[in-house]
């Protein structure tokens, strides 16, 4: 039996709608593992963006008023829970608010993974040295060695001023 044009057209026809289908999917199943392994290797979304670790401007008019003088962060895979010691110490004549620290996360090799920002939302008095404990649910790459993190504070609230109530003397007349 003879096949006509018409059959072997469409024969042929499905066999490049066939070859194109498999060469989609094989180019949309390497995007997918590459966009898993990308989210896999960063520390959080926060990675994924690259931001870079910037003091404010406050920082700078501070001085040498407030240090970070010791940090430990703790990576628990299971359950992405991440928990940070940071001991800060105030130096100065002036309470200090909500200090904001950044920790650079690297991978064993020393390649950047990506920065976690934390801030201690609390008051800092005068002359005197602080730990806190801060803990978040945050995925962390399995690839992010606790020994090679970097943490400084990068911003400040400001002055915590003291609360001032004024009473008014009321006279009778």
């Amino acid at each position: 039996m003879m096949e006509s044009p018409e059959t072997s057209s469409r024969r042929s026809d499905n066999h490049l709608k066939l070859g194109a289908n498999i060469v989609l999917c094989l180019v949309i199943l390497f995007l997918v593992s590459y966009g898993i392994k990308r989210v896999a290797e960063a520390p959080d979304v926060v990675g994924l963006l690259e931001q870079s670790v910037v003091p404010g401007p406050r920082v700078a008019t501070i001085g040498d008023q407030l240090e970070l003088v010791d940090y430990r962060l703790d990576l628990h895979q299971i359950g992405n829970r991440v928990q940070a010691v940071f001991t800060v110490a105030n130096n100065g004549d002036r309470q200090l608010r909500d200090p904001a620290i950044d920790c650079e996360l690297f991978d064993r090799f020393g390649e950047r993974r990506g920065v976690d920002r934390w801030v201690i939302y609390d008051t800092v008095p005068a002359r005197s040295e602080e730990s806190y404990v801060l803990e978040k649910q945050s995925y962390v790459s399995p690839l992010v060695d606790p020994a090679t993190v970097t943490c400084r504070i990068v911003d400040i609230h400001g002055p915590a001023r003291p609360l001032v109530v004024h009473e008014q003397n009321r006279h009778h007349h």
